[in-house]
Parts: C-alpha cells; sequence; structure tokens
C-alpha cells in the first residue's frame, strides 16, 4: 500500500487509511481498531468508486491521498477525511487539475455510511506530480471544520502558469454536513 495515514479518535480507537491492492485494484482502504490497545484490525471498508468518481475529472482514477481527523460533537464520532483524485488532468498547457473531496463518516468502525461532497475540481498546483495539496482540522470543541489547500489563480489557466496559485479554505460550522468555500 502507500500514501497511508493515521489518526486517533478521543476515545483511543485507530484507524489507518490508505491506498492499497486487497480488493484486486488498487483504492483507498480504511482499518479500524476493534478496541483501544488492540491489535485486531478487521478486512477493513472502501469508499466505493461509484460514491466518490462522480465529480472527478477523469472518472477511472481512484481516491487517493487520505488526510484523516476525528472529531466528537455531541454523542457522535465523526471521521471526517480529505481526498483527491489519483492522477492529474490536463486542462491546458502546463495546467493540470483534480478534484479535492470530502467526506464524513459517524462511528468508530467500518460499519456505515460515507457521505460525499466535492469541494473544489482545481486544486492542483504541481504540475504533473500526484500529490495532495490539502490539510483538514477539526474543532475539538464545536462542530467546525477546516480545509485549507492550493487552487490556480484566476489568470494562471489563460497564461498557463500552473505556479499561480491562492490558497482557498472551506469551512463547516455543524461538523462536514455543509461547507462554504473561500478564496485568499
Amino acid at each position: 500500500g502507500w500514501w497511508t495515514n493515521m489518526e486517533v479518535s478521543p476515545k483511543g480507537y485507530v484507524v489507518i487509511g490508505g491506498n492499497d491492492d486487497a480488493s484486486g485494484t488498487l483504492d483507498n482502504h480504511f482499518f479500524w481498531q476493534s478496541s483501544p490497545h488492540g491489535c485486531f484490525w478487521g478486512t477493513g471498508a472502501q469508499i466505493a468508486p461509484a460514491q466518490y468518481n462522480v465529480d472527478f475529472l477523469t472518472p477511472s482514477n481512484y481516491l487517493g491521498h487520505l488526510r484523516m481527523e476525528y472529531q466528537i460533537v455531541g454523542t457522535d464520532t465523526i471521521l471526517h477525511v480529505l481526498a483527491v483524485e489519483s492522477a492529474p488532468t490536463n486542462i491546458v498547457g502546463d495546467i493540470d487539475g483534480n478534484s479535492l473531496n470530502y467526506f464524513r463518516k459517524i462511528g468508530n468502525s467500518h460499519i456505515g455510511t460515507w457521505t460525499h461532497i466535492t469541494l473544489d475540481t482545481m486544486n492542483r498546483s504541481s504540475g504533473s506530480q500526484a500529490v495532495s495539496n490539502g490539510s483538514i482540522a477539526a474543532s475539538r470543541v464545536s462542530s467546525k471544520v477546516l480545509v485549507a489547500y492550493t487552487h490556480h489563480h484566476a489568470e494562471a489557466i489563460p497564461q498557463d502558469q500552473r505556479y499561480d496559485v491562492e490558497v482557498f479554505s472551506a469551512t463547516s460550522d455543524d461538523a462536514g454536513v455543509s461547507w462554504k468555500t473561500f478564496g485568499q
């Protein structure tokens, strides 16, 4: 596997996420710890391609570069995931793009439903490198979640300048249910 990441819930449970070919094709995969301090992880789960590639610039790409953050809101333990398309799609000249995707799931196990929102379709600034430039943080005292990433400047595409980017952010005040996106 590759692009592994992990997160520990406030209750001490670990989730490991990344990309592997355990299902037969390279794709996202999550493994939840069965108990705090336990060594059993089970078979894990995936976010299905039919759910995530809706807004992909190239629908045959897989979901990669997972970033995770746990949050407790009321009695809910929420896993927030930020991820991108596995490869860039050429837009014009030296400009490539891919979609920036947000997922949330309630609970500490593979059981449950993922909710998906596409935050942006032009978050790429590194040319042909397959690198996620986003980060995610969730409040420990409220239901706020923040995502920060780079996005091509409005003049980047007509001027064919792939490194002409701005920092964008997306915020949620309701634990990832809805989002507002802001430019620089």
